[in-house]
């Protein structure tokens, strides 16, 4: 059971790490390489970062 529950989220943790190493990309797109990109790349990233602010505080209050 425990491998039929830890295989989708594999899969789940391998697709968001894809997604990130994506918005990485963009990021660096604009700020190292000097290319355009899609106003979509900023907000994306501001939430993320306010995603993953929020899992780590909910996180440290249920210890």
């Amino acid at each position: 059971m425990h491998f039929l529950v830890a295989l989708p989220v594999a899969v789940a943790a391998l697709g968001l790490l894809w997604c990130i190493t994506f918005l990485h990309d963009r990021l660096g797109a604009r700020y190292v390489r000097g290319e355009r990109i899609g106003a979509w790349v900023l907000p994306v990233a501001v939430l993320a970062c306010l995603a993953g602010a929020e899992f780590v505080v909910l996180w440290v209050h249920q210890l």
